[in-house]
């Protein structure tokens, strides 16, 4: 921050950085287009951010320490917080949020019931219309049977009619 973007508010507005910057895998004897007490200034520099960083952050966590030992008491009771609950965490407090994750419970159970509820109804509506297919395909084979079979008696009734009765024939003959 300090010398490649010339962030800081005690040294002039220069980037003292050089593309070959010590970083990992390079190599650590990079030359530097700065003097020794240059150097020095950066060094002072980059170290008063870092502890008005520190400051800073010591202050926040002294400020909201009941909010800290919320959110450490509700990661020790659950060990992981989505972010909705990390919020109530901090927010409201460690009872808020187990009134919170024991709705979510509820609503989740009671969109499962739900699910499964219209799983079954939909599995009889199912079922029904498989039986409903297969009665009428049973009532269109009695159907169909039913025709053949009174044409086969229609048939039989003409033969009938045009074969004499000898029955009665025999009967008299004896």
């Amino acid at each position: 921050m300090v010398t490649k973007f010339a962030m800081s508010e005690n040294l002039s507005s220069m980037s003292y950085s050089s593309e070959d910057e010590v970083f990992l895998g390079k190599d650590m004897t990079t030359r530097r287009n700065y003097s020794e007490q240059v150097a020095a200034e950066i060094d002072r520099e980059v170290r008063r951010i870092v502890d008005n960083a520190y400051e800073k952050a010591e202050q926040l966590l002294t400020d909201h320490i009941d909010k800290l030992h919320d959110v450490a008491e509700s990661l020790l009771e659950y060990e992981t917080l989505e972010a909705d609950e990390f919020e109530v965490a901090y927010d409201k407090g460690l009872d808020a949020l187990r009134d919170k994750i024991t709705a979510d419970e509820q609503r989740r159970k009671a969109e499962r019931a739900k699910a499964k509820e219209e799983a079954e109804a939909e599995k009889l509506a199912f079922e029904a219309l498989i039986n409903a297919k297969a009665e009428l395909e049973e009532e269109k084979a009695q159907a169909e049977n039913g025709e053949s079979e009174e044409s086969n008696s229609g048939e039989e009734e003409a033969v009938e009619a045009v074969t004499p009765d000898t029955s009665d024939d025999s009967n008299k003959n004896v």
